[in-house]
């Protein structure tokens, strides 16, 4: 009996140094968060983050309040904002950003510079044009030479008046397909504009091969990801961003008009990948 209850004494002995051992080897919970992995290992992330010194991670989101802006930027770690407004009044991301803002501009080619003469910004960017050109779905009803010309007056409006400021085009798989020869004719006259690739292709690999043909063969500063599509089992968020850096870029977009939605997964993926930093408490 006696040798029976020591040996018990000695099998409670061991489960309480394990379970002290394990208690101490854990990671503390305090000031991290799950972020929706829901595998036994899941991903520890900070609450908030702050930019990674020479690296900017942009947002659009859509109809937005100023709350929304300030979790972005200081909780999320977004340093930069879409803003759909055209007039003096920008509304909540530029209320929270000020001028740290890519302006989107309108469908109407003639109004561009009026844009940019209202609205100050470090980006003004206008989304797959010659795709929109007379002959594809959703024509804006302008030839793609007119746009070209548009374009590059509107280059060189933002040179004249904002210096400091640039032209961003973004460009889909229909714009590469068809109009690479015109981007990169804009290219070559306006010093001032950069590219970004805006379609969502899958797989993976699809995307980064469009991803490097367009660095390739357009002056490239930045690249889009969609909050929604690009999310598959949080993996694509972390390829995509370690792509980016491979490619030798320091800036990516993030599009929300899908939904806000996995928007803590993302930011804990670019810290993960060096792309933002714990915020300090």
């Amino acid at each position: 009996m006696k040798t029976n209850h020591l040996l018990q004494l000695l099998l409670l002995s061991f489960l309480i140094i394990i379970v002290s051992c394990s208690e101490s080897t854990n990671p503390t919970l305090s000031n991290k968060h799950d972020v929706g992995n829901t595998n036994l290992y899941k991903p520890i992330c900070p609450d908030a983050y702050s930019p990674k010194y020479g690296k900017k991670l942009g947002i659009w989101s859509i109809n937005r309040g100023f709350s929304d802006y300030s979790y972005y930027k200081n909780t999320l770690g977004f340093s930069m904002a879409v803003s759909g407004k055209i007039k003096n009044d920008y509304g909540p991301s530029t209320a929270v950003f000020s001028q740290n803002i890519m302006q989107a501009m309108s469908k109407d080619p003639t109004n561009w510079n009026n844009i940019v003469d209202a609205a100050p910004a470090k980006i003004y960017e206008i989304e797959e044009p010659l795709a929109h050109s007379e002959g594809n779905p959703d024509s804006w009803g302008y030839s793609y030479l007119s746009l070209v010309n548009y374009i590059i007056n509107t280059a060189n409006h933002i040179q004249t008046t904002r210096p400091n400021s640039e032209l961003r085009i973004s460009v889909s798989s229909t714009d590469i397909s068809n109009y690479l020869s015109d981007y990169q004719f804009i290219a070559s006259q306006c010093s001032n504009v950069s590219f970004m690739y805006s379609s969502y292709d899958h797989p993976l690999q699809a995307r980064k091969n469009k991803w490097a043909y367009v660095c390739n063969n357009l002056p490239v500063k930045a690249h889009w990801i969609n909050a929604n599509y690009d999310y598959v089992n949080g993996q694509m968020f972390d390829e995509l961003i370690a792509y980016a850096s491979s490619l030798g870029l320091n800036e990516l977009w993030l599009y929300c008009g899908d939904g806000e939605v996995n928007l803590e997964r993302f930011s804990c993926d670019a810290w993960k990948k060096g792309w933002l930093e714990e915020k300090a408490e």
